[in-house]
């Protein structure tokens, strides 16, 4: 699991960044995705590419975060 933070930890934060433009809120969606990763990986189908299922959940997250703060 270490290992893959820290093959995807840059990734996360750069696609929350794009969105939020605030890396405060950026950081604690990237560790609110980090909490929820074994949630997350087992819905994954084996026959996908992984790495694009994770960056496909994370910006749905993000967008996600995105409605709920804008709602506010």
């Amino acid at each position: 699991m270490c290992r893959l933070h820290e093959l995807t930890g840059g990734v996360f934060r750069h696609i929350a960044l794009r969105y939020l433009g605030n890396l405060h809120d950026s950081e604690d969606l990237v560790q609110d995705f980090w909490a929820e990763i074994f949630v997350i990986a087992s819905k994954y189908r084996f026959n996908t590419n992984a790495f694009a299922y994770l960056c496909k959940t994370f910006t749905n997250m993000t967008i996600n975060y995105c409605i709920k703060k804008a709602e506010k």
